[in-house]
């Protein structure tokens, strides 16, 4: 069997602003209250659908819990056996906590150099920049803080990472958020542990991210779009275009190759 793991955000899912579609080409499939935040396409729906039926597909996500099952298109139409939420911090079986996971976890934020208790108090200077804005503690296990970009000063955030990493800790600047998370909290980590326990001919890895990175280094093969942040990673393969197209492009890709003898597969 042929595993699939893939980002959600700005890979498999966008906001209106990222999409690049008309609107009568979107579908909705995310909202909190009345608001409408995130879209997919009619044929990204289409494609994730066979391929959930034909290979054994992940989604890997930053999202808290809470924040994934909020996406009904995961919860409704598109329900995989596994789902990988929290950067890696909580794996879904089948809508339910693996809890010999959750037990990693737990040993992992209490054996930290420095609790989560700790991390704000210990470096309030530092997060508490102008231009850090609100933030939450999300699943009990890292940080996020809204960032102003038109001010945001990248060599006070490469300082704070060098200061974090010495206390287990570490963060990532992505768009217009901040996370503040352990060094070991990562995707890679969850996806190691879901393939040591099933057997894969091949394995495919999508996202746009450099917390996507640990995972797509696991992959046989590595897919990022020309909107993210690491398209010049070597062994990335990297997909000529944007939005909901690469998505698309991708997933179409992903179904050919399925189609091909494992020792024929090659990049398309």
């Amino acid at each position: 069997m042929k595993l699939f793991t893939s980002d959600l955000d700005r890979t498999l899912i966008f906001s209106e602003r990222s999409i690049g579609k008309l609107e009568e080409e979107r579908i909705c499939i995310e909202q909190l209250e009345d608001k409408k935040i995130s879209y997919v396409t009619k044929r990204i729906c289409d494609q994730l659908e066979e391929i959930n039926n034909r290979m054994y597909f992940v989604p890997v996500t930053t999202r808290s819990l809470a924040q994934y099952e909020r996406i009904m298109l995961f919860q409704n139409t598109i329900i995989p056996p596994v789902a990988i939420v929290a950067n890696g911090g909580v794996i879904l079986r089948n809508g339910q906590v693996d809890l010999e996971w959750q037990k990693r976890m737990e040993e992992l934020m209490a054996n930290l150099p420095m609790p989560i208790s700790e991390v704000q108090q210990c470096f309030v200077k530092q997060l508490t920049k102008p231009y850090l804005l609100k933030n939450q503690m999300m699943d009990n296990l890292f940080f996020v803080y809204g960032v102003n970009l038109n001010t945001v000063n990248l060599v006070e955030l490469q300082e704070l990472k060098n200061q974090l990493a010495p206390h287990g800790w570490t963060c990532y600047l992505n768009g217009r958020k901040l996370y503040i998370m352990p060094s070991e909290l990562t995707k890679g980590n969850a996806v190691a542990y879901i393939k040591a326990q099933q057997t894969f001919d091949y394995h495919i890895a999508a996202g746009d991210s450099f917390m996507d990175m640990s995972m797509l280094a696991l992959a046989d093969r590595g897919l990022a779009p020309a909107h993210g942040e690491i398209t010049d990673m070597p062994s990335i393969e990297v997909i000529n275009q944007k939005g909901a197209a690469f998505a698309e492009q991708c997933l179409a890709e992903i179904l050919q190759a399925d189609e091909l003898p494992i020792a024929k597969i090659i990049k398309l």
